[in-house]
């Protein structure tokens, strides 16, 4: 058996063992919407829970969608992180640039802290995607702003209610 076709049948055999996992997890509708990358943008198919056997060449794409890019799709329960750093920016008074800049100014530093820590909470993001949207900074430098955040709230009550009104104002 050549390396090429002994990789088409791991690949084959792996993305059985998918589908046949996710017929196991109940199933929310009886048919699922997907956008199919082999046919032209926009073009909608149907596709009801197929036999692993019987699974077509396009079928994985569909579990990678739900598996992979669905957790991370914005909805009505996770705010983006553009709202959250929109939300913040106006509750003190800044630009939403302001928050992604590099200034280390102590009226900036803090607010951006806080943007860090609301991201980091509110959304299933982990730290390198929020510092991909907050200029490309390094998930350290997240994890620092989202620490400070967490011991400053224990000790000042006021950063404690400012979260809490600024919860309920991205949520709302």
């Amino acid at each position: 058996m050549s390396v090429l076709s002994e990789t088409n049948e791991r690949r084959k055999r792996f993305h059985a063992e998918i589908a046949r996992r996710a017929l196991l997890v109940p199933q929310r509708t009886k048919t699922l919407t997907y956008f199919i990358p082999n046919v032209p943008y926009g073009e909608v198919k149907i596709a009801p829970p197929v036999e692993p056997d019987h699974m077509p060449e396009w079928y994985h794409c569909m579990w990678f969608h739900d598996l992979v890019l669905k957790p991370y799709l914005p909805s009505a329960r996770h705010p983006s992180i553009e709202r959250i750093q929109a939300s913040v920016a106006k509750f003190y008074g800044l630009a939403a640039t302001d928050l992604l800049s590099a200034r280390q100014f102590a009226k900036v530093v803090r607010p951006r802290h806080v943007a860090m820590y609301l991201c980091r909470t509110l959304t299933p993001r982990s730290f390198p995607e929020i510092g991909r949207l907050f200029g490309n900074r390094d998930h350290t430098t997240i994890l620092h702003g989202v620490n400070k955040i967490t011991r400053d709230m224990q000790s000042d009550e006021r950063l404690a209610s400012e979260i809490k009104t600024l919860t309920a104002m991205v949520q709302a």
